[in-house]
């Protein structure tokens, strides 16, 4: 592809035009897919969105989708069209790229009416499940159905409960969490409701509630319960009645929105297993293969980021997750943050994140309040935060008292996790609204919404961060600097940065800023931004620095490389672990230069775009033992590199 000193061209030179990057190609299709958005083009992983097809040989492309792209009268286009055009900077005759599909089209119509007949029987199947469930009205809850007794209930093992069928349908469900730390409670527990319905061999229709409740922590000893009904409306009323019962203000459970629940009958479990064994998910990614690219074994394996790039994106995203199994008992999948009850939405998260922000400022305003009232608000407000995203609590005191918010840094690490937990789970619904290709790293990848390049050390962006490394290695220092290695450089690129950057401030520097390994997620996502509670009454945040609420960056290495975590002790030896720090562009403009600690500054004094803590000198003592440099505005800088170091 065109190397970056050759690639000068206006970056409209694609503007309006969508390429599907199919099949076989000359070279890596990620590759190709950069230069297409650096030039203002777009990608779609789906052939019906696109202008145009990329491929470098038409033979290599699934006979199902060679007939959609037929069908659709989209032109498949040599790969070598992008590359040539930015060569010339100019667009090319598309005629001279076009490929010859015609021939092709007799073996993709035969594949694709075998294909059809095999599938004819289950469609009609599904069409007549679908036809008997659209006659069955969807349940509302009914506000005002309270307790209804003399339902009988049975055990889900009972072998003397009614009868009903294993092919069933389910019409309504709810997921509800309580947990409570009020009045030396140790309350975590869930409650889950099922509505189902099925058809006899009689003819008739039978309607069942299933029931699962137990504590959080504990769910393989959980209890399942069932309730029979032939009316429908007898079973809705009881159905609401248990619903308002345990949402009661007396029981305080929370309604928990779960996008794959880890809790239910076995039809709702089967729905969101994604195993081989699993027809519905065989069938999935039989149409996930069809729509995305390639058959489904190499939907399986292909991957359009470099080695490099994927071993990069799994490392991030496992330290990202580390943090939050030990917090949350939570894992990362393709599906999302996958909690002890299921998979956490991104409004559910923003719910708890809500909550931690009013416990912060109830502690910001505890000069104002009764300690014994602060405490009980406190602690209800706790057990909301705890309902709203599901975690596992042991029964004993000491574990309570660890998940309970006695200061603000207890509030400040736990934001710092509900942040990290909103950013996996911006990824995983960037990836449900864009169909990507079908590794879970391509997912991880695309997500990020940054484009990342493996920079070879022989490239020009390899020996800018290099120079720049090497006006602060002093080899003759004993110092931990003096031993650093530039284990690998990744050039960064975000849309919205690029867009938005004021470099005509002017006084545009590279500087660094370090971090640890698992918030590199977060900022490839986010960017960097402000810290999120504004400080107020003297109130203490960990992420406000020496010169207040900005971003801070050094133009030393060493300032940054503490923030890194790239050491840690095991057993008294020092161990070298991965670091990352980034390297930015920023324009610092006008700069205020501060010699003492200012920890409540939110802006730069007026008539200055940034502020510097001058590093101390015998002339002019300053707290600062190394510059640093601090924005106060996200527009005054974009991510340029992350460089991997050893030290």
């Amino acid at each position: 592809m065109v190397s970056p000193e050759s690639s000068s061209s206006s970056s409209t030179l694609f503007k309006g035009l969508v390429f599907c990057i199919l099949g076989k190609t000359s070279v890596a299709s990620y590759l190709i897919a950069d230069d297409i958005k650096k030039h203002g083009g777009s990608q779609s992983y789906t052939i019906g969105l696109s202008n145009y097809v990329l491929t470098s040989r038409v033979d290599s492309l699934q006979s199902s989708k060679l007939k959609q792209i037929v069908d659709d009268n989209i032109v498949i286009l040599s790969d070598t069209f992008i590359n040539d055009c930015i060569k010339s900077k100019q667009l090319k005759d598309f005629k001279l790229y076009q490929l010859e599909s015609k021939s092709f089209i007799t073996q993709a119509a035969s594949s694709s009416t075998s294909l059809s007949k095999s599938t004819d029987n289950s469609t009609t199947s599904s069409n007549s499940a679908a036809t008997t469930t659209t006659t069955t009205p969807t349940i509302e809850i009914d506000p005002t159905t309270t307790h209804i007794s003399g339902i009988s209930i049975y055990g889900d093992t009972d072998k003397h409960q009614p009868k009903f069928s294993s092919y069933y349908e389910i019409l309504s469900s709810h997921l509800l969490q309580c947990s409570s730390f009020v009045k030396n409670n140790n309350v975590n527990k869930f409650f889950y409701l099922e509505l189902q319905k099925c058809n006899l061999d009689d003819g008739n229709i039978k309607y069942r509630i299933y029931t699962q409740f137990g504590r959080t922590n504990e769910l393989k000893s959980s209890t399942k319960q069932h309730r029979y009904f032939f009316d429908y409306k007898e079973c809705c009323d009881v159905y609401s009645s248990i619903y308002n019962n345990k949402t009661s203000e007396e029981n305080g459970y929370k309604n928990v929105l779960v996008s794959h629940s880890l809790i239910g009958s076995p039809l709702k479990l089967s729905k969101n297993t994604n195993t081989k064994d699993n027809d519905n998910a065989s069938n999935s990614l039989s149409q996930y293969a069809n729509i995305v690219d390639e058959d489904v074994e190499r939907v399986k394996q292909r991957t359009y980021v470099s080695k490099e790039v994927s071993d990069l994106v799994s490392y991030v995203f496992e330290k990202s997750t580390r943090s939050l199994i030990g917090n949350f008992s939570v894992t990362f999948s393709d599906k999302g943050i996958e909690t002890p009850l299921g998979v956490l939405s991104l409004d559910q998260v923003t719910k708890g994140e809500t909550i931690l922000k009013q416990i912060y400022s109830l502690m910001l305003d505890q000069d104002q309040q009764d300690d014994d009232e602060e405490n009980e608000l406190i602690g209800k407000l706790s057990s909301e935060f705890y309902s709203v995203i599901p975690t596992k609590i042991g029964q004993t005191q000491k574990e309570r008292a660890r998940a309970q918010f006695k200061s603000l840094a207890d509030v400040d690490n736990m934001m710092e996790n509900v942040q990290l937990m909103k950013d996996l789970a911006t990824t995983s619904e960037r990836n449900k609204s864009n169909l990507v290709t079908g590794t879970l790293v391509d997912m991880k990848y695309e997500s990020l919404g940054t484009t990342i390049h493996h920079c070879h050390p022989s490239s020009s962006d390899y020996g800018i961060v290099n120079r720049l490394l090497q006006k602060d290695l002093d080899p003759s220092s004993s110092s931990s600097t003096s031993s650093i290695t530039l284990v690998n450089v990744y050039r960064l690129a975000k849309e919205e940065e690029e867009i938005n950057f004021r470099e005509d401030i002017g006084n545009v520097k590279l500087l660094y800023h370090g971090t640890k390994s698992e918030n590199i997620v977060g900022i490839l996502v986010r960017g960097l931004l402000m810290p999120q509670i504004v400080l107020s009454k003297g109130g203490k945040r960990s992420d406000f620095g020496h010169l207040g609420a900005g971003i801070y960056f050094g133009d030393n290495i060493s300032t940054s490389l503490k923030f890194t975590k790239g050491r840690k002790k095991v057993d008294r030896t020092i161990v070298q672990q991965r670091a990352f720090l980034f390297v930015a562009m920023v324009a610092l403009g006008d700069i205020s230069e501060q010699f003492a600690v200012q920890p409540l500054i939110m802006n730069p004094p007026t008539g200055h775009h940034s502020i510097q803590g001058v590093k101390s000198t015998p002339s002019q003592p300053s707290y600062f033992t190394q510059d640093e440099f601090v924005i106060y505005s996200t527009d005054q800088q974009k991510l340029l590199y992350l460089l991997e170091l050893k030290y």
